[in-house]
C-alpha cells in the first residue's frame, strides 16, 4: 500500500568495526571484480553493489561484540508522536540561587513529551545481518 521497500544504501555498523574495514580490505594487482575496483576508486567506507551506493555509517549505540549491522530502507518501521503542549523549559538563574549568581551561571532543563511505537506488521521493514571479520 505504501510502495516498494527499497534500501537507501546506508548500513549502520558498530563504530569500532568501521575502522577495521579499512585495514581488512586491501585489493592488489589486477582486479577482475567490480567490487574490488570500486574499493580502489572510492575507498573502504562504501561500495557500489547492484546499482546502490552502499555506505557504512558508524553507530556508537551498536555492540561490536554482536557483529550485527542494520541496513536502512526508504520506509521507517516506527512512528514517533510529539506533544508540543507538554513541552516545558525550566531556567534557574542567579536570582533563585546565590551560588549561580557568584559564578555567573545559569541552569536549564527541558522536558519533551513524545511517544513511539513499532507495529508488528511493520517488522518487515527491518533487516539485521550477522557478519564475521
Amino acid at each position: 500500500m505504501e510502495g516498494d521497500l527499497i534500501p537507501t544504501g546506508r548500513i549502520r555498523v558498530p563504530s569500532a568495526q568501521v575502522r577495521d574495514f579499512g585495514t581488512a580490505i586491501t585489493p592488489r594487482g589486477a582486479t577482475a571484480n567490480p567490487i574490488a575496483d570500486a574499493l580502489l576508486e572510492k575507498g573502504w567506507n562504501g561500495i557500489v553493489y547492484r546499482n546502490i551506493n552502499w555506505v557504512f555509517i558508524p553507530a556508537p549505540d551498536l555492540d561490536p561484540a554482536d557483529y550485527t549491522c542494520y541496513p536502512e530502507f526508504n520506509m521507517k518501521p516506527a512512528r514517533v508522536f510529539f506533544k508540543p503542549a507538554a513541552d516545558m523549559e525550566v531556567v534557574r538563574t542567579g536570582k533563585e540561587d546565590p551560588k549561580l549568581f557568584e559564578s555567573n551561571e545559569q541552569e536549564r532543563q527541558m522536558r519533551k513529551a513524545y511517544g513511539a511505537n513499532i507495529n508488528s506488521a511493520n517488522r518487515r521493514k527491518i533487516a539485521r545481518f550477522k557478519y564475521r571479520t
